[in-house]
């Protein structure tokens, strides 16, 4: 099994509810894959965000993907699974502001966007920080420090 899998198992609803926060990088839909109807990318995200194991995560993330067409169907997708109860959160990653303002005019709203930064080179993520982000929680995130 998942890490996440065993820690459904193994742990008690208590502790996952009020301690863990469970996030999902949702695997990027290749560009050359064409048109998809809703029921599948629905069944991509459910295959993809939970093989983990999980009955629901807190927050799934959505890498940004240049040229995509598909970035405004998942999110859809993602808010109607949020409805389910399957998903707490949605979050954007790398998302650039005028994809975040296109997503609020079309009634989705993202919890967060995570910008991938370097510790060392933190220009990008200085970029994103002069950025006007329409309120939303912007992250930092680096490998490197484990965040």
């Amino acid at each position: 099994g998942t890490i996440f899998g065993t820690l459904w198992k193994e742990t008690p609803r208590s502790v996952i509810t009020n301690s863990c926060h469970l996030s999902s990088i949702l695997k990027p839909i290749p560009l050359s894959t064409g048109f998809l109807k809703k029921a599948q990318i629905r069944d991509y995200i459910l295959v993809n965000s939970f093989c983990t194991g999980a009955e629901y995560l807190d927050t799934v993330l959505v890498p940004y993907q240049q040229n995509s067409p598909h970035v405004l169907d998942i999110l859809d997708v993602l808010m109607d699974l949020q409805r389910d109860g399957l998903v707490k959160g949605i979050g954007g990653l790398n998302f650039p502001s005028s994809l975040i303002r296109d997503a609020n005019k079309c009634g989705f709203r993202l919890d967060s966007n995570q910008a991938s930064c370097n510790i060392i080179d933190q220009r990008l993520f200085q970029s994103y920080k002069r950025r006007k982000h329409d309120g939303l929680l912007l992250e930092a995130s680096s490998p490197l420090a484990g965040a």
